[in-house]
Order: structure tokens, then sequence, then C-alpha cells
């Protein structure tokens, strides 16, 4: 059986504007895979989880090099609007 491509696109996210940086969700949807963990450096445009919705798959990407301070978020778990999913420095 055939299957089609997975749809993927960028999605903004809502940063605090300081030292660190927190990625909160814009929309409702689902943790689909978390790419990085706490302590892990990442460098800009590096995509740190997959977050679906709408039935789009979103990568979230570090808008700058850094490090992962925290992940408030699990592989699988459905979140509201405006939840911490991760902090970054």
């Amino acid at each position: 059986m055939a299957t089609s491509p997975s749809k993927t696109r960028s999605v903004p996210v809502k940063r605090k504007r300081s030292i660190s940086s927190n990625y909160k969700t814009l929309i409702p949807g689902k943790v689909i895979q978390i790419l990085v963990g706490v302590g892990n450096e990442v460098k800009e445009g590096q995509i740190l989880l997959v977050f679906e919705s709408m039935k789009m798959e979103n990568e979230i990407k570090a808008h700058c090099d850094g490090t992962i301070k925290a992940i408030h978020v699990k592989e699988g778990e459905t979140l509201d609007q405006g939840v911490l999913m991760l902090e970054f420095d």
C-alpha cells in the first residue's frame, strides 16, 4: 500500500526576550517527537521538536545557537494554546 509523504511546515513560536527563551504553543496540538534533551547544544535552525496541529506536522526550530535548559512536555502529550514546551539559553 502506497503512503503519501508527510506534510510538514515551520510554525513560529512565542519566546520571551531575555537571556533565555521560552517556547510556547501558539495553537493546540500534540507533541509528536522531541529531538533534543536537556543540556544539548543546538544550532540556529535546528529542529527541536515536531508538533502536530490541524493534521499538519510542524517543526519547531531554534531561533539561534544555544543550550536546552528544560523540556516541559512529553512525546504524545496533547497541549492547549500557550503551554510552555521548552526553555532555551
